[in-house]
């Protein structure tokens, strides 16, 4: 089995010729109808020529119709084709109506031909083309049942009377195709054989609707009903017809039922747009559920499920892009779902009649998208809340071995020292109360290196929280003057470097100085660093640190938690970070931040 074509996107030069096409359609359309009216106006045969010529007119008229309106709506180009092809067989057969007898011999044969095409139209609605060989052997078998009509007018002289699309009933032109004359048993015999083959293909018809109907889907079931009505009362008026004109041709019986087979041919064209109508509005009801459904849909599954139950088709997949090779059923239609910069989000599996309503192809499609990006997004939307979850326990937990740090640091230092000097200066006070007043001023002097030495350990503690530096000058000069304490001569390169606020001149700062500790405990090799800082002047503010060593190891690059604490404060301030490295040619740390120079910085 050959898998299902990819459906075609329609050309922009195709479409700009449809509205001349459709223009071209029409007009040829309404001509055949108003030829066909004034054909059955004309007519010598009955005293109703305005019934006749709106009997021929609606023959020809309504196939043509239906044909024109599938091809409006652009669904089931096939079938929309078949119709015009049946219109324009019925408007041929108004020539029957004719007093010369090449039209009427036209008209008669047009009327055989027509009743074969109208078997492949119960046939094949809505798709276009009959299905399977028992559909093929039924045509086949029309085929050869009008063979066998037509031939009694090769070996006769006359074609048998009453028929459904002539009014005339005696002295009617001569057939314009005899050949030769058989006795009149022959031609009867070979007569009533033909309409034998008919009336049984009729009823097999029937059978196989009717079997469709109840084995198809519920919305398309509804779609075949009125078809399978219309066929059902052809094929009983068809039976009475040909039992009647075989028993007794000029009965009015006979007569009665051969001119309702003329009008329950309208009729079938009827239920034809009818049926036509119905998959319209159905495919506009379906897109509206699927469109609701889609909306509020949270997962593949549901995603799926609101596919299958809108278009009644079970076997309908929606494929993930990883899912489209692995899971492709070659007996469906497949096409493909890509996104607005033509990337394949994944594949619609559909029945391959789909692809005959190519609006509704594309509909679905467009949905099919939306769905796959809604699913894509909401699972990056999960894991960049999960980072951001993780994020933020990575930056409390910081903060909270800080804060510890801090407090051990002040207990252990300054706080000691304080507690300490506390008590000299009791002891000093009693020297003073007992008037050693020298022995007091020498131990003040004693207890100023002690002061001196409580701050110095403040201050180093500060500078580990926010170097003054880095608040009084900013971060250009904060960052040249810790790159004279980093290890490998490095090098601050700042361009239109203004003041920013706080938390952003922070976390470039604190990132740089993670970056600079990096270089030196994992760059081997390293001769030089240079340190970049520019403002886009687009809102953005850029900074990078590259080396010149033999570059990290794989298995370091993106470890421990150093470069997770250095993304953490990039990130905290909306920024982004991305590391590279190139074996032998050192690594790379850049980053952009979104900000604005404060007023009245200068660069």
């Amino acid at each position: 089995m050959h898998a299902a074509p990819l459906a075609r996107t329609v050309p922009a030069r195709e479409m700009l010729s449809r509205p001349a096409l459709y223009v071209l359609l029409t007009t040829a359309a309404v001509t055949l109808t108003v030829a066909a009216g004034t054909l059955g106006a004309e007519a010598r045969g009955t005293g109703h020529p305005g019934t006749t010529a709106l009997l021929s007119a609606m023959i020809a008229g309504v196939p043509l119709a239906a044909g024109l309106y599938g091809c409006y709506t652009r669904q089931f180009p096939a079938f929309a084709r078949l119709l015009l092809i049946v219109g324009a067989v019925a408007a041929l057969t108004a020539l029957a109506e004719s007093d010369d007898d090449l039209a009427y011999t036209v008209g008669r044969l047009a009327a055989y031909g027509l009743e074969v095409l109208l078997v492949v139209a119960l046939l094949a609605f809505p798709r276009g083309a009959p299905r399977g060989r028992g559909d093929r052997a039924l045509v086949g078998a029309m085929g050869a049942a009008a063979g066998l009509l037509a031939l009694t007018a090769m070996v006769s002289d006359t074609f048998r009377l009453p028929s459904p699309y002539t009014s005339c009933t005696a002295h009617c032109p001569d057939s314009g195709i005899s050949v030769a004359a058989l006795p009149a048993p022959v031609v009867d015999a070979l007569f009533a054989l033909g309409g034998a083959i008919a009336f049984a293909v009729l009823v097999l018809v029937v059978v196989r609707l009717e079997r469709r109907v109840v084995d198809a889907p519920a919305p398309l079931g509804a779609v075949l009903r009125p078809v399978l009505f219309a066929g059902m009362l052809r094929t009983t008026l068809v039976g009475w017809a040909i039992v009647g004109r075989t028993l007794d041709p000029g009965a009015s019986a006979t007569a009665l039922a051969t001119t309702l087979v003329a009008w329950s041919t309208p009729l079938l064209g009827i239920a034809f747009l009818v049926g036509l109508v119905q998959l319209r509005l159905g495919d506009e009801r379906a897109l509206v559920v699927l469109a609701r459904r889609v909306g509020i849909a949270t997962s593949p599954a549901l995603v799926q499920r609101a596919f299958a139950e809108a278009f009644g088709d079970r076997g309908m997949r929606l494929l993930l892009a990883d899912e489209h090779a692995a899971r492709h059923d070659p007996s469906r239609l497949v096409r493909e779902l890509r996104d607005g910069e033509n990337r394949v989000l994944g594949a619609l599996s559909c029945d391959p009649t789909l692809a005959e309503r190519p609006d509704l192809l594309e509909a679905a499609s467009a949905l099919g998208t939306v769905a796959l990006e809604n699913l894509r997004l909401a699972r990056a939307a999960d894991v960049a809340a999960g980072e951001v979850a993780r994020s933020r326990l990575r930056i409390a937990a910081t903060a909270e071995r800080e804060r510890r740090r801090i407090e051990r640091d002040l207990h252990d230092g300054a706080q000691q020292r304080l507690v300490a000097l506390r008590i000299e200066l009791g002891l000093v006070e009693e020297l003073v109360a007992r008037g050693h007043a020298r022995n007091s001023i020498e131990r003040l002097h004693e207890l100023e290196a002690s002061v001196e030495a409580a701050l110095e350990e403040l201050r180093t503690l500060a500078h580990g929280v926010c170097p003054p530096l880095l608040a009084d000058r900013g971060l250009a000069e904060a960052l040249k003057a810790a790159s004279v304490r980093c290890p490998v001569p490095a090098r601050v390169s700042a361009e239109r470097v203004a003041r920013y606020p706080s938390e952003v001149e922070s976390a470039i700062y604190f990132c740089v100085l993670e970056a600079l500790q990096n270089v030196a405990k994992h760059a081997r090799g390293a001769r030089r660093v240079l340190v970049t800082l520019r403002d886009d002047d687009h809102g953005r503010l850029t900074f990078s640190v590259r080396d010149d060593g033999a570059g990290a190891r794989d298995d370091r690059l993106g470890a421990g938690a150093g470069l997770a604490n250095m993304r953490d404060r990039v990130e905290a301030v909306g920024g982004e970070l991305r590391i590279t490295m190139t074996r032998g040619a050192g690594a790379e740390v850049r980053g952009s931040v979104p900000a604005r120079a404060l007023d009245g910085s200068g660069g």
